[in-house]
């Protein structure tokens, strides 16, 4: 349902930039195609409009922040340029340690001081930089005549992130000062929200300027998020049953994912290009350490030639890039370089003063993470073919995010999949998802259904089974009767479809007249068909007691207490209710964030 609240705010953060987009809630902006979203795309530092800033932090010798964004990274390169650096830390790329499995020590290309790599040193930062964005939205909004408790809030999340990631930044952004109340405070799914974003805004045909409607009923599509960090990968059915024959999505397939963000592009050049050309780790680390900026500045050659390169068939059949890209070695950076290395570097393309990255090398470097996207998503369309059935003619593959705007990436995709697969790109890849989180913030029912990742449950008892269950488990009521202890009790299984706000419950009452309460601890599990929640498989995810009172003067069996599970959101929710007092526990389930 559309928001109550006067005005609906999103915060796309991102591992490599972070932006803000805001609407009111106004009879003129319930047509989403005329909704008319404010986003800022001028920050401090920078020379150019996009709608995100660097998700960077300057630190000071008391770890305090002290620059953000484009100012952080300028601020740092200006101390560096001038030797006095040493009592700073530059961090960026910070979002990714929150899921350390994702994290795979990737560091900012170059010119970081400092590696973040675990949720420990990662969730201060993230707070910081969560409450820094928060205020600059804010005092913008305000400017329009709102106070703080009149906007409702959306952060965007990748789709490969756990119910433990999820829970660090719903934490973080509460102590940034964003509000408590998950009804105000939602948590957006980034390849979901770009496709709500492209079903409101048309998209194109890559290489035509075809529009394609993707808002008929039953079209399918697979998203393919190529940002910073991660790549997400997740596809959707278009539904028009409801009574306003609105376009809504519904999930078909489970997201995939991994670390294969551009940063990772950037990486590999710098520890295989740069590292190689150098002389080895040692003396990128020192160059690191004495002359970040000169660094940054052939990250930053990189960089543009990585979005912008044209890249063609080649003889074999496949993408390669029409020429060589030539980065000028500074001269900070050649003062720290051994007479070999220069010999060296001089008998090479681009001589001694320019490095030369030839066009299988820059290759070399996409397809780091290039061939391992191909395969992600040649797995998901199998996946949606198995689960689906077939398209009825191509798939439709929906890029969006920065990486999607490189050519090699397009033409990779093209020439992989070729008439089986339709790619194509919103008007604004780089900004779907912010642009799309706001639109969600103002009706997160524009997202019919998504599917359970895992199987969900709690533990309970029930009749034993001999010669199936073990006798370890075995427990005999006050009347003698025989229970099985520990077994798992489901609720949903993994990969089914919930729609938005669906509940499934099941009564339980006391098996000892004794008691006064009834604890429940909830547990997931991949498998779909679990036995008993001390699998090996099975992982504790909350607890909930719920009182009986009253319900003790009642005979035993008619002490129940229902508990019920909110599914189909972004996170779950469980209710509990005593079903002779009508007391309710609720309760969103916390995971373990231990850092």
């Amino acid at each position: 349902m559309e928001s109550t609240w006067p005005v609906v705010a999103a915060i796309d953060f991102g591992t490599h930039g972070t932006g803000y987009a805001w609407c009111e809630v106004t009879e003129a902006n319930r047509d989403t195609s005329q909704r008319r979203l404010v986003l800022r795309e001028r920050w401090p530092g920078s020379g150019m409009r996009y709608p995100k800033n660097l998700t960077a932090l300057l630190l000071d010798a008391e770890g305090e922040v002290t620059e953000y964004g484009h100012l952080a990274r300028q601020r740092w390169l200006d101390l560096s340029q001038d030797r006095a650096h040493d009592q700073y830390t530059y961090v960026s790329g910070f979002k990714m340690a929150l899921k350390p499995d994702s994290y795979q020590g990737m560091s900012p290309p170059g010119i970081g001081a400092r590696t973040i790599d675990s949720p420990r040193d990662a969730y201060p930062l993230v707070v910081a930089y969560l409450r820094y964005m928060y205020g600059i939205a804010m005092d913008e909004i305000g400017r329009s005549g709102y106070l703080d408790d009149q906007v409702r809030w959306c952060i965007t999340i990748p789709a490969i992130w756990d119910e433990q990631e999820k829970q660090l930044m719903r934490d973080a952004a509460e102590e940034a000062g964003l509000p408590k109340d998950p009804d105000r405070l939602l948590l957006a799914i980034e390849p979901e929200v770009a496709a709500l974003h492209c079903l409101i805004h048309l998209t194109r045909v890559l290489g035509t300027q075809n529009d394609v409607d993707i808002t008929a009923d039953n079209q399918r599509f697979t998203v393919v998020d190529c940002g910073g960090g991660t790549v997400d990968i997740t596809s959707y059915r278009v539904n028009r049953s409801g009574a306003d024959n609105r376009p809504r999505l519904a999930q078909i397939a489970r997201a995939a994912g991994g670390k294969l963000g551009s940063e990772y592009i950037n990486q590999a050049f710098v520890e295989e290009v740069l590292g190689e050309r150098f002389g080895g780790p040692e003396v990128m680390a020192r160059i690191q350490q004495e002359c970040p900026h000169a660094l940054a500045a052939m990250v930053d050659a990189w960089e543009s030639f990585k979005v912008t390169a044209e890249a063609e068939i080649g003889p074999d059949g496949e993408p390669v890039f029409q020429r060589p890209v030539f980065l000028p070695i500074p001269g900070e950076i050649n003062e720290l370089l051994s007479e070999e290395v220069k010999e060296r570097l001089a008998g090479l393309p681009g001589g001694a003063h320019r490095l030369a990255v030839q066009p299988d090398e820059c290759r070399r470097l996409f397809d780091s993470v290039v061939i391992s996207i191909i395969e992600l998503v040649e797995e998901q369309i199998q996946e949606v073919r198995e689960k689906d059935g077939p398209a009825g003619g191509s798939e439709r593959l929906l890029l969006v995010g920065g990486l999607s705007a490189a050519s090699y990436l397009q033409l990779r995709l093209q020439n992989h999949f070729g008439a089986n697969a339709t790619l194509m790109v919103p008007t604004d890849p780089a900004g779907a998802v912010l642009l799309g989180a706001a639109h969600y913030g103002y009706d997160p029912s524009m997202i019919r259904s998504r599917l359970a990742r895992y199987t969900y449950g709690c533990d309970s008892a029930m009749a034993f089974r001999p010669n199936v269950d073990p006798q370890t488990k075995r427990w005999l009521d006050h009347n003698g009767k025989a229970w099985c202890t520990g077994r798992y009790q489901i609720f949903i299984r993994n990969g089914d479809s919930a729609e938005l706000d669906d509940m499934v419950n099941h009564s339980f009452s006391p098996l000892d007249p004794e008691q006064t309460s009834l604890s429940f601890t909830f547990y997931r599990t991949v498998p779909r068909d679990p036995v008993y929640v001390d699998e090996t498989a099975a992982e504790s995810i909350g607890n909930l007691t719920v009182q009986l009172g009253d319900a003790m003067s009642l005979p035993l069996e008619q002490r129940s207490v229902r508990v019920m599970f909110r599914f189909g959101n972004t996170e779950i929710e469980v209710e509990a209710v005593n079903e002779h007092t009508g007391e309710q526990m609720t309760c969103t389930l916390r995971f373990d964030t231990a850092y």
